[in-house]
């Protein structure tokens, strides 16, 4: 029997982990891009925040009849609208990110699979070896008996 471990899958594990790193890498891209669409959302609110404001602001003074007043309204519906849109393209790459999410748990999944085969086939291999060692040493002392038995008493 080998003495040494082989995992006859070890190419295998190897292809597993690989595709987990890939995966896990592609995840952390798509988290990226989705956090650049975050703050593109949050930049697109504080703006139009700040917009409302100054409208408010420049109303309250009553320097603005009302053809002003909707000249500055168009800006800030511009805002809106680039708001909405910015929040769509959010919301999809959220998903695409948990998308990636999900490709990559079901690689750790499957990486995690072989090592416990790897480990079960370990232990099963140490067992053998161990087993083999002691029928070994059994042998051994069942000839040294053996021969005890047949040497005579005085040559002990």
């Amino acid at each position: 029997m080998k003495r040494r471990f082989q995992f006859r899958l070890e190419r295998l594990a190897q292809v597993r982990e690989l595709e987990e790193r890939i995966a896990r890498a592609k995840w952390g891209e798509a988290e990226a891009i989705a956090a650049q669409a975050a703050a593109h959302v949050v930049t697109l609110e504080t703006t139009l925040q700040r917009a409302r404001e100054e409208l408010r602001n420049l109303q309250s003074l009553g320097e603005l009849d009302a053809a002003a007043a909707l000249s500055c309204e168009r800006p800030i519906e511009t805002l809106k609208a680039h708001l909405a849109a910015a929040r769509a393209l959010h919301a999809e790459q959220r998903a695409a990110a948990e998308r990636e999410r999900g490709a990559w748990a079901e690689r750790e999944r499957a990486r995690r699979a072989l090592e416990r085969l790897e480990d079960k086939a370990k232990a099963i291999h140490t067992k053998a070896i161990a087993a083999a060692d002691q029928a070994e040493a059994d042998d051994a002392n069942a000839a040294r008996a053996t021969r005890r038995a047949a040497t005579p008493e005085g040559l002990r």
